[in-house]
């Protein structure tokens, strides 16, 4: 019988899913938080550790 070691697997991350509920406990919609964020904010520079 094989054992299964979830411990070891790592789900892939879905920064927008994560986005979206970071907006949605503050209230925030799309375009506000974009306003707060400014314009040099971009999703791939979270994704990748900032750039």
């Amino acid at each position: 019988m094989t054992t299964h070691d979830s411990s070891k697997e790592t789900k892939p991350v879905h920064h927008g899913r994560n986005i979206k509920r970071f907006r949605e406990m503050f209230g925030l919609k799309q375009d506000g938080l974009a306003a707060r964020l400014g314009p040099d904010w971009t999703q791939k520079g979270f994704a990748v550790g900032g750039e």
